[in-house]
């Protein structure tokens, strides 16, 4: 009898759910069934399963499983609508509360709660979990449910016992999941542990419930999997339920007994110093400090425009100050105080930095995971120790730890048509934007905005011309990887670089994966933007003088020489009449030899107008030694970047004097590479197709930019009409006709597509067959002319459904299958359809517009490919090398489309996390209270506050309110400190004006409920105080006080005094009150001793008016002393003039130096010398 009832305790029992929830939850549940599937769940409380069975509350902890499986079977049995729904039963408050720590093996398979924050969430995929397949034969339909990651196929078709399927990926059935990682809270760590982590994973209706910050208890099935690479097992949380266990200020629950209290408080007129005083209460004295992080936790108010632009009502605060007053305790008392508070040190920040850092998720993904900032959004983060910080944790961003970027030598097309190198541009927006480059792991980034690039719209299959978001720079790992393409284009990338490959789809994969012979992405044409700052006459002048052109300089001699040669006296006959129309002054020679053409030359000799083609067109007077000049030969980017019809000219006189028509091909050829890729690059602007082929010839190597396939060719004879060759040319298109001979081919697989769709519609000829049999791409003209015969024939039908033609249903869905799925014989179901039975009719009716809707979205997916801006190249060979000549690998971001266009290919961006680093994360929903200590140990105030704590501008400037807070002896200060300090020790209580608890309620309450708007009274006082600031500053040589950050941190720190008090209206005395505090905080910081003035860069961790004065006077005398000392400025005479003449001392004049030669305005030739950049 005992074995039995052993025995019938483990079985999960559904009949006593059925009675469970029949009693406790009948309401509940019957609310959750007619919602469904809008409302998929249902939340138990464990207390009351445990009071009403507790070996059943026992075995959900045990099994759990098989305790909920039998829980959704009995909601199934006792639903009275018949809905067969498929509810989430999901259990609350269960006794089984695990620390995360001590999760192990024996606690898999078993129900577990642990509390924990939530580190970092990835995106929300899909999971099949009923797969629709149909058989590529007969098209029936088969389901097939799915149990696992790998996708289970029928093993045949029932009806006709074909063994190949395509799975119907829009009609199978899909569930949500998301990963989250759980991390222990930082309260349970000791000494220098680090905190353990665990993945949980979420589906269904839990996705997209969390974000990282967020503190919870997650309940679930704790699981295991193994890892199939390292072929270990790693844990995780299957997650049932989830409970938030911390909400932020807006979301405390506040009783009506606490908002009788509240007011009560408010109606108090001297609430304000009660609040002060209650802020950190351990500390003495300070009041200007807890005054404004009172400010801070109440906050401003934060405002959207129409616009959208969001203004932030977060004060962030930075308090500067000598070693043992007190500043960590301040910080600690606010993340304790301030829901979804964090602190976090700067000895001790995590791995990921402030912000966050991308990291790659188990499906090669990627996935933020969460630094401080994040952690404490709509809430406070204290960072103490700021400026211990390493640079890379205190910058906003880490990026990915691959490296995934361009060599320094790769050009970048521009959205303007201009080319630049990647490295040489990089380098240069670097250098001359020191202070706002965002410095990370490695890496060093820079917002930019003059930037156009031709970004690529994956889903559109389009180019788009947008600005790109930043810049950056990477440590350059010691092999690259070179890939060299189709379209005869080479890009060098670092390996784990991610090259857009067609495999079945587009996916991305790293460059030292790419195989020869693999299929990338590539564009037809480029759509760049005009810049017309040349005539067309200049153009057509440059590509002769390119073709076969000359110039020649010898300043010595004073010979300039410009020209152009030929033994076509036509071609010297236009060339003079470009010049005439130029007003050019030229003259022309003539050599006779024996035996061959005359060879005339037009030859321009003018020292101005070399010098001023010479400026304008750099690109044409290329020179380095040991290099023919004609190697260095390329267009000039004005010529890139101008019309159409200008590109055109330049393109007509250039194949005058370089191109070439032979048997089957047309063309240019050059001797450099440079020149080949311009030429390709222009004809690509224009919608030309061609390919660069290198030719190896006895006098050296050449490259041949030949045109590909007829339409191409057509276009590009529209360009040369008066080109001598004409009759060859239109005999090369003709000849040409149809043969497909430029290589357009579209991948196997959406030849399969296309082929489903003409099998569907009955249009077949074979010739896709046999492609798809030898598993073959196909040309895209033959591609095109079946997808225009499918959409006409499409159309054809969906007019005559419309019309309710039985032939059009006829056309799309056959009654040979419509007999088999009604199992009515083919005979008797003809006459019904012949008699107009209306049932038969309807559903053949239905069946046929499912089909047709269904047909019209693969071909738009097909067409998408077939007449879109793509085209398929294939990898020609891929190569790993040594880097041995970059310091840096380099990379632009294209905000969100993290792909642009250039060489011809599609390329892809470095993945990255956020825009604009700190800068952008100090905008967001999270108040910032840091505080750093003065490199030199104690605050000097004839220093400025940049120079004596490591942080770079940008930060600073984000703080609205900055505090020195000296520790300078003073008797009486310190007898009330000594006295305060004795007396904590001795009674071991803190005497409050308002209990922490009320207190955080009181500011959720505020925060909540109050939203005060400025007066007129606040305004004048906010305007008067700022107009008369900036008014002070209004002579050229003066420093400005105050900037609209100010007056925007004034009307935050006024908007806060209001809510302080419950006031709907920010009055007068908060206007005050604000900048009372903001000018004690700027008389501290932004004093310039050397103008008696207040000056905002010095604030801002910028060098003051009067240091950049300084700056300007250093260069201008070494200037002036370079041309008395041979174009060299000796550093001892430097520093003996700044003192003769200014009164500047040795060191703030080496000072400057550093400084100068750090951005990049002088350098040093030799040792002690300095010269002007």
């Amino acid at each position: 009898m005992e074995a039995t009832s052993s025995t019938e305790k483990s079985k999960p029992s559904v009949a006593k759910f059925e009675e469970f929830f029949s009693t406790k939850y009948k309401d509940t549940i019957f609310e959750a069934l007619e919602k469904y599937p809008d409302e998929r769940s249902v939340v138990v409380s464990y207390s009351e399963l445990e009071m009403f069975d507790p070996d059943l509350a026992d075995l959900l902890i045990e099994k759990p499983e098989e305790v909920i499986k039998a829980s959704q079977k009995a909601i199934k049995n006792i639903d009275p609508l018949g809905k067969n729904a498929e509810l989430n039963i999901r259990f609350e408050a269960i006794r089984n509360n695990i620390q995360l720590r001590f999760l192990r093996s024996k606690y898999i398979g078993k129900f577990v709660a642990v509390d924990g924050i939530i580190r970092k969430t990835d995106e929300i995929r899909p999971r099949i979990i009923n797969a629709l397949f149909e058989c590529r034969s007969c098209m029936r339909l088969q389901e097939v449910p799915q149990t696992s990651n790998l996708i289970s196929e029928p093993a045949l078709c029932q009806d006709c016992g074909g063994r190949s399927f395509r799975l119907l990926q829009e009609e199978s059935e899909f569930m949500d999941t998301q990963t989250t990682k759980l991390q222990e809270p930082l309260e349970n760590l000791s000494g220098g542990e680090e905190p353990k982590q665990i993945s949980v994973v979420m589906e269904d209706d839990l996705v997209d419930s969390l974000t990282p910050g967020d503190i919870v208890k997650i309940t679930g099935i704790m699981k295991t999997v193994r890892d199939e690479k390292t072929k270990r097992f790693k844990n995780y949380i299957y997650c049932n339920y989830i409970e938030p266990l911390e909400k932020e200020f807006e979301e405390l629950k506040i009783s009506e007994e606490d908002e009788e209290e509240i007011k009560r408080l408010a109606a108090d007129p001297d609430v304000y110093n009660k609040i002060i005083s209650s802020t950190a209460p351990s500390i003495q004295g300070y009041r200007e400090v807890k005054e404004a992080i009172a400010l801070q936790l109440f906050g401003g108010s934060p405002k959207e425009l129409e616009d959208k632009t969001r203004i932030r009502g977060d004060i962030h605060i930075l308090i500067v100050g000598d070693p043992g007053i007190g500043k960590s305790q301040m910080l600690k008392y606010v993340s304790k105080l301030a829901p979804r508070g964090i602190y976090t040190s700067g000895k001790g920040t995590s791995g990921v930095g402030l912000t966050a850092a991308a990291v790659r998720d188990e499906f090669g993904g990627w996935s933020l995971e969460a630094g401080a900032l994040v952690l404490g959004d709509r809430g406070n983060v204290c960072v103490d120790e700021l400026d211990k910080m390493r640079s890379e944790d205190r910058s906003a961003i880490h990026e990915a730890l691959e490296q995934q970027s361009y060599h320094k030598d790769f050009e970048i097309l521009l959205g303007n048509g201009k080319k630049v190198k990647i490295g040489e541009f990089v380098d240069e927006h670097i250098q001359n934007n020191q202070n706002e480059v965002i410095l990370g792991k490695d890496t060093e980034i820079l917002e930019v905005d003059d930037l156009e690039v031709m970004a690529y719209d994956l889903e559109k299959l389009g180019l788009i011309n947008v600005k790109a978001d930043r810049i950056s720079r990477h440590k350059a790992p010691s092999n690259l990887v070179e890939i060299v393409f189709s379209n005869g284009r080479t890009v060098t990338v670092t390996p784990e670089h991610p090259v857009l490959k067609w495999d079945k789809n587009v996916e991305a994969v790293n460059a030292e994966e790419l195989k020869e012979n693999d299929i990338v992405l590539g564009v037809n044409e480029y759509i760049t933007s005009v810049n017309d700052d040349i005539s067309s006459n200049t153009a057509s002048f440059l590509g002769f003088l390119l073709s076969e052109g000359h110039s020649y300089k010898n300043e010595d001699n004073g010979v300039y020489e410009i020209g152009f040669s030929n033994t076509d006296e036509n071609l010297i006959e236009e060339f003079k009449n470009i010049a005439e129309n130029g007003d050019i002054g030229y003259i022309v020679s003539k050599r006779e030899k024996e035996g061959c053409k005359d060879l005339f030359t037009v030859r321009i000799n003018s020292k101005s107008f070399y010098n001023e083609m010479e400026n304008e067109f750099p690109e044409v007077f290329l020179r380095e030694e040991g290099l023919r000049p004609a190697r260095m030969k390329r267009i000039p980017n004005k010529v890139l970047m101008s019309s159409n019809i200008n590109k055109k000219a330049f393109l007509n006189s250039y194949f005058k004097g370089d191109g070439f028509v032979d048997k089957l091909r047309i063309g240019y050829s050059t001797s450099s590479i440079k020149m080949a890729e311009d030429l390709q690059d222009m004809l690509l602007m224009l919608g030309i197709y061609s390919y660069i082929f290198k030719e190896e010839r006895e006098e050296g190597i050449y490259y041949k930019v030949t045109l590909s396939g007829k339409a191409n060719m057509e276009r590009f004879a529209d360009i040369v009409p008066d080109d001598h060759r004409m009759d060859r040319i239109k005999d090369i298109i003709n000849t040409s006709g149809n043969k497909k001979n430029d290589r357009d081919i579209i991948p196997h697989d959406i030849i399969v597509d296309l082929y489903d769709i003409l099998k569907g519609l009955r249009i077949c000829d074979g010739k896709l067959r046999n492609n798809i049999k030898r598993k073959q791409n196909a040309h895209r003209l033959t591609l095109n002319r079946y997808v225009n015969e499918a959409e006409t024939l499409l159309n054809e039908i969906k007019v005559g459904l419309e019309n309710n033609e039985i032939n059009s249903a006829e056309k799309i869905y056959r009654v040979s299958e419509l007999s088999k799925d009604l199992d009515i014989p083919h005979t008797s179901l003809r006459n019904l359809l012949t008699n107009g039975h209306e049932e038969t009719t309807k559903i053949l009716f239905n069946k046929a517009n499912t089909r047709l809707d269904k047909l019209n979205k693969k071909l738009s997916h097909v067409k998408k490919y077939v007449q879109g801006n793509v085209r398929f190249l294939t990898v020609k060979n891929v190569e790993k090398i040594e880097n041995n000549d970059s310091k840096w690998v380099y990379d632009i971001t294209v905000e969100p489309q993290h792909l642009f266009a250039s060489h011809g290919l599609v390329l892809h961006n470095t993945i990255s996390i956020a825009k604009a680093g700190i800068m952008a994360t100090l905008n967001s929903r999270c108040s910032v209270l840091a505080a750093a200590n003065p490199k030199f140990g104690r605050f000097d105030q004839y220093k400025s506050i940049g120079e004596q704590i490591d942080l770079p501008s940008p930060i600073l400037s984000r703080f609205d309110l900055i505090f020195v807070v000296e520790d300078k002896p003073d008797v009486e200060r310190d007898t009330k400190l000594a006295a305060h300090i004795l007396r904590i020790h001795k009674d071991t209580s803190i005497p409050f004006e308002i209990e922490p608890e009320l207190l955080r309620k009181y500011i959720a309450y505020a925060r909540r409920e109050v939203s005060p708007k400025l007066t007129a009274d606040a305004i004048t006082v906010l305007q008067e105080f700022y107009v008369g600031m900036r008014g002070g500053a209004a002579e050229d040589d003066s420093p400005v006080p105050i900037t609209a950050r100010q007056l925007e941190a004034l009307i935050r720190l006024s908007e806060a005094s209001s809510r302080i008090r419950l006031g709907t209206e920010v009055t007068k005395a908060d206007a005050q009150r604000a900048i009372t505090i903001q000018q004690k905080c700027m008389k501290q910081v932004g004093y310039d001793p050397e103008t008696g003035k207040l000056d905002i860069d010095k604030v801002e961790g910028r060098p003051a008016k009067s240091d950049r004065d300084k700056i300007r006077l250093v260069t201008e005398i070494i200037g002036e002393l370079s041309e008395e000392y041979g174009g060299r400025t000796p550093k001892n005479i430097l520093i003996t003039e700044m003192s003769d003449r200014y009164n500047m001392s040795e060191e703030k004049a080496e000072e400057i130096v550093k400084i100068l030669k750090r951005k990049g305005i002088i350098f040093e030739p030799q040792q002690g010398y300095y010269k002007i950049a």
